[in-house]
Formats: structure tokens, C-alpha cells, sequence
């Protein structure tokens, strides 16, 4: 059995921004405007 504890809207940010910024993937997340809300290093550097 899992036990999911959910988490405030600023650590659920601070958790997505902490995996985006260590991601060797390109990442990108967006908001519900699909406004760019963080990208990782290796989405923004072919650009």
C-alpha cells in the first residue's frame, strides 16, 4: 500500500523546479496558458 501525502502548491513548485534544474533531459514546464514556467539547461541550450 502507498501512502500519498499531498503537498502544498509551493513545495509541489519547489519540488517540479528542483527536478527540472538537476534534469540532463530537456524539460520544460508550463502553466495552464502554456506559459513557460521553468525549463532545464538542456531544453534552452539549442536555442
Amino acid at each position: 500500500m502507498t501512502i500519498v501525502i499531498p503537498l502544498d502548491p509551493q513545495a509541489s513548485l519547489s519540488l517540479a523546479l528542483a527536478i527540472i534544474e538537476s534534469s540532463s533531459a530537456p524539460v520544460v514546464l508550463l502553466d495552464g496558458s502554456l506559459c513557460v514556467i521553468a525549463a532545464s539547461a538542456s531544453f534552452c541550450n539549442p536555442f
